[in-house]
């Protein structure tokens, strides 16, 4: 009970904060009447379709939240990823791609819809740690979700930062978000304890034997070390082998990239990580879409850990 406490007066702390702000638009009220919610002294209903800028092409934005207006919604909610939007403790990015939140909500309220805000910290939504940033797991005997100063630190310089962000998107400024949820605690295995450690986390014994002084190396898999890499021979003996190859395209359109040669691994186009697949399943084709694709020459990087001979990778129209 303590630690929600805590967690709530944080995020209660940002909400008064960020109401404070002013802007020149026009502004309007939103508040909670004796049984129904009240905009601008009316009653409205939410009628809300869920949307994650992260996951979704900023190309695509504009077309999607059209589309749930058609569906006759009202308002989109949308979750926010801490872990997409501070890579390094104190490096933010709100700016690139689709991390541009400021823009998103702008297409929102340019189809006349409204918004609710879900950052977190922790939003599960089948992402990466929750949306945890993974160096807070550089901390070796570190606690999230829970009251763990230097778990607590992190969050409240994320909070801080989306604060600033969010102020004049905030209704009572001339935005569209109408409110901002905050993360409840979950069960044992949503809370402290779903620490995600990599790699070896346990002993390793070797004819019942510990073996120590083990090291643990970290491939950093980002963009700029992807583009990188350089062509080597290939050792038969070796595991974890990245392949490269190209293909020219005369047009662009949506795509599912067949992974059915491969056996366990990750894919990039351009680039861009498409996601994981699987000999087993049922993640065999990967989406990508169009605009990560290009007229003429495209790249393919493909990370296997069990394969160590190059073949063939095919495009197709559908999922299966």
């Amino acid at each position: 009970m303590h630690a929600q406490r805590v967690l709530g007066s944080i995020a209660m702390s940002v909400v008064v904060m960020v109401s404070a702000a002013f802007s020149q638009d026009t502004k309007h009220s939103f508040i909670l009447g004796e049984k129904e919610f009240l905009l601008d002294g009316k009653p409205f209903q939410i009628i809300s379709g869920e949307m994650h800028p992260a996951r979704i092409p900023r190309e695509y934005w504009k077309h999607r939240i059209q589309m749930a207006k058609a569906l006759g919604c009202n308002t989109i909610a949308a979750y926010i990823f801490w872990n997409c939007h501070e890579s390094e403790p104190g490096v933010f990015d709100f700016e690139t791609g689709n991390r541009d939140l400021r823009q998103f909500f702008r297409l929102v309220q340019e189809e006349g819809l409204w918004a609710l805000l879900r950052p977190g910290p922790y939003v599960c939504a089948e992402w990466e740690f929750g949306g945890l940033p993974p160096y807070l797991l550089r901390v070796p005997d570190i606690k999230v979700r829970c009251t763990d100063p230097r778990y607590m630190a992190a969050v409240e310089r994320y909070l801080k930062q989306m604060a600033s962000l969010i102020r004049p998107l905030l209704c009572g400024n001339g935005g569209p978000l109408l409110m901002i949820l905050v993360e409840g605690m979950g069960r044992i295995n949503f809370a402290q304890s779903m620490i995600d450690r990599k790699g070896i986390t346990d002993r390793v014994t070797l004819n019942g034997m510990t073996l120590m002084n083990w090291q643990v190396y970290n491939l950093p898999f980002d963009e700029k070390y992807v583009q990188a890499l350089q062509g080597a021979p290939i050792d038969a003996t070796r595991r974890g082998v990245f392949f490269k190859g190209a293909f020219a395209l005369d047009g662009t359109a949506d795509t599912y990239v067949d992974m059915s040669n491969y056996r366990k691994g990750i894919v990039w186009i351009n680039g861009r990580n498409l996601g994981r697949y699987w000999e087993i399943g049922p993640q065999k084709r990967l989406y990508c879409p169009a605009p990560w694709l290009t007229k003429g020459r495209n790249e393919i990087v493909v990370f296997d850990l069990l394969q160590n001979e190059p073949k063939p990778v095919c495009g197709r129209t559908t999922l299966h």
